[in-house]
């Protein structure tokens, strides 16, 4: 089959006699995969965009019937399956899964609830995730926490290629999904390659239109090679011109006018550098719900409320225009829109890395957190960020950087007494203090802070001051804030003692600056019921090495007398 675009071949099937986008245009993506990507298939050569990898698939299969007689011996796996699907237990599905698939009992319904499971599962992975601090540029470590998940999502989608799996005439709510699973995994690449088979061999599934929505996201997340002497915002361009192809050809294959498909190009827009247009479309799709015009999928609704959250979310992160993003953060918090923790995040972020000026960050954060929409919940992770920024804008102590930290301590204060705030943001503070300007002193203010407002340590916040004062040679404020530590750690559960080697690590790595071995011998024979055997290993490996310092450094004092002798 002769290699053509995308535009063409979804036009000839649609029977549409619409103009075929430039070829010229398509022609810009060939160099967004030019790196493999370490996913499931390491092997996998490099691909083109234009390039049709896909198993081939029998035309015209029929679509499956609602309902269908299931042999008695299958009926009590396949009533597991669906209970098991249903509360997104995947462990539990999956096997039955692969038992049930080779004797064609399955129904729409069940694969819809398998990949609705499959895509929660992967969330709560990804949420885990983040709480392990690893955003996007930790990919490696992203693509090994998704392995699993990835395998099965192949496995399926091969299973829906071959046919093997119910069929009828529009699957373009599951392939949507589908593709947005690849994009949350960071595997743009395995998304471009079912998308090229959809497109070839499996058209009248893009007619719903979700699957546009969604490979247009996937091509705003993709991570692309830049070819040498290439500038980042050329990459940029090619990729904004590809989704604008996708927009084009949406419109002119597709009847149905989705609110998904119109927010995402919002989302393509404000992140590629065209905030403008973003608007442009916006204004659009306000119309064309005015009108009656639109629909949401497959309800045929429109939460117009949740797609204003979508729009100011995107706006506000727009990193090309601080001063855009800025208005439409004060709007979205005039309207009284609840914007999501992440993205208030995003754009302190983006305008640290800006070089905003600190005064008008700390006005942006007061005006925040005095809105009716801030909340306990947004607080934590907002704070945080806006402590990071700040370091990482001013990583000198100067008078000047001093008296600006004082004003952000004194607005957590404030905070923390209004929302009973977690101590994670001063942790943050405390640790920052000390790795980056290195002011002791000032972590001295924040402790005795923290302690006149009331807000409870926990045991990260006393595992940071062991190794704050340890490196300063504090001694009495090592071990009272072990003991501390101690008290607190014995309040919870730790049945496989984890958090205790933890702590015993910190003690030992404070020890190693502080020289105060007796203490540390003391604590582990008093705690010796906590003390895992990794900690008296750790031990035993210091003893070894003090004691070879012992021996040597005698003997290099000796004078050659028995030599001599």
């Amino acid at each position: 089959m002769a290699t053509s675009t995308i535009s063409q071949r979804i036009a000839g099937v649609a029977r549409c006699g619409c103009h075929s986008i430039r070829a010229t245009i398509l022609r810009h993506a060939r160099t967004f995969y030019a790196t493999p990507h370490s996913y499931t298939e390491l092997s996998r050569k490099k691909l083109n965009i234009t390039e049709r990898r896909h198993t081939r698939t029998p035309r015209g299969i029929q679509s499956s019937p609602i309902l269908r007689e299931v042999p008695e011996k299958y009926g009590a796996k396949l009533d597991a399956f669906r209970q098991e699907a249903r509360v997104n237990n995947l462990q539990a599905v999956w096997p039955l899964y692969r038992d049930l698939k080779a004797a064609n009992v399955f129904e729409y319904k069940d694969i819809y609830n398998l990949v609705h499971a499959l895509q929660q599962s992967i969330r709560s992975s990804k949420r885990v995730t983040q709480k392990k601090s690893l955003d996007r540029g930790n990919r490696r470590a992203r693509n090994k926490d998704f392995q699993g998940f990835s395998m099965l999502l192949n496995e399926l989608v091969e299973d829906m290629k071959a046919g093997t799996l119910p069929y009828r005439d529009n699957n373009s709510t599951i392939y949507a999904r589908i593709l947005t699973m690849y994009d949350e995994m960071d595997m743009q690449r395995d998304a471009v390659v079912l998308w090229n088979w959809l497109v070839e061999d499996r058209p009248s599934d893009l007619k719903g239109g979700l699957p546009y929505a969604a490979m247009i996201e996937v091509y705003v997340n993709a991570q692309v090679k830049n070819e040498p002497g290439q500038a980042v915002a050329d990459v940029r361009q090619k990729k904004l011109q590809v989704c604008e192809m996708l927009l084009q050809e949406y419109r002119q294959n597709c009847q149905d006018s989705l609110a998904r498909v119109y927010v995402s190009m919002v989302y393509a827009r404000s992140m590629l550098g065209n905030p403008e247009g973003a608007l442009a479309i916006w204004e659009e799709f306000k119309k064309k719900v005015e009108k009656g015009e639109l629909g949401g999928g497959s309800s045929g609704s429109v939460h117009m409320e949740a797609m204003e959250v979508l729009f100011y979310k995107y706006m506000i992160t727009c990193p090309f225009d601080m001063a855009l993003a800025t208005g439409y953060f004060r709007e979205a918090l005039s309207k009284g829109i609840t914007l999501p923790a992440s993205s208030v995040s995003k754009f302190f972020t983006n305008a640290a890395a800006a070089r905003m000026d600190h005064a008008a960050i700390l006005e942006l954060a007061k005006e925040y957190t005095t809105s009716p929409v801030f909340g306990n919940n947004q607080y934590h992770a907002f704070m945080v960020r806006c402590i990071e920024n700040f370091f990482e804008v001013y990583p000198l102590a100067t008078p000047e950087t001093v008296e600006k930290l004082y004003e952000l301590i004194q607005l957590l204060y404030n905070q923390a007494l209004k929302y009973q705030f977690h101590i994670a943001a001063f942790n943050t503070i405390i640790g920052k203090l000390s790795t980056v300007w290195n002011r002791v002193d000032i972590v001295d203010a924040v402790v005795q802070g923290i302690g006149a407002a009331k807000i409870a340590p926990s045991i990260v916040t006393y595992r940071i001051l062991i190794t704050v004062y340890s490196s300063v040679g504090e001694l009495e404020k090592v071990r009272t804030y072990w003991l501390k530590l101690v008290d607190l750690q014995k309040q919870y559960d730790d049945p496989d003692r984890s958090n205790w080697t933890t702590n015993f690590h910190h003690l030992i790595r404070a020890t190693t600056m502080t020289g105060d071995w007796q203490f540390l011998y003391a604590e582990s024979a008093s705690l010796a019921e906590f003390a895992t055997d990794a900690v008296l290993v750790e031990i035993m490996k210091i003893d070894n090495i003090r004691n070879k310092r012992t021996e040597i450094s005698p003997a290099s004092t000796e004078t050659d007398e028995n030599v001599c002798a």
